[in-house]
């Protein structure tokens, strides 16, 4: 019986097309880092002003999809938003948008408005969900 080694005929393209592979991934993984790290920048940028409207441009779906839901017995309509950097160790967004009630049908205690926590790093969504007269959720 013959032991297979590194340099048999057989072994050798499959050992090959191994290491391409993992090369493959690898620069895939680096590249995707790459792309998420130019977003970034656009969150966290040197312009007040056009990091503010890109983190209102990521809240404001939301809003619009809560105050859209079918089991909203209200009509909704957005009055103001307002975005606001807080600077800790972590640095993120803050954004507010506020509503006003054009119909209630339940008579139930209807949302004030929206917020939306947007870490400003990553441009990732931290927490979001409708604000209350009595609080936040």
């Amino acid at each position: 019986m013959k032991k297979l080694g590194v340099h048999d005929k057989k072994i050798f393209p499959i050992m090959l097309l191994s290491i391409v592979l993992i090369i493959v991934v690898c620069i895939i993984v680096v590249m995707g880092s790459t792309i998420g790290n130019s977003q970034e920048s656009n969150i966290q940028s040197n312009d007040p002003v056009s990091a503010e409207k890109k983190v209102i441009e990521i809240a404001l779906p939301l809003a619009q999809e809560y105050i859209q839901r079918p089991d909203q017995h209200k009509d909704y309509s957005i009055v103001t938003t307002k975005a606001t950097l807080e600077e800790t160790d972590r640095p993120y967004w803050f954004v507010e948008i506020t509503f006003k009630v054009e119909r209630d049908e339940c008579r139930c205690a209807p949302a004030k408005g929206y917020e939306v926590v947007v870490w400003a790093d990553t441009g990732e969504i931290y927490h979001h969900g409708p604000i209350y007269a009595t609080g936040h959720v």
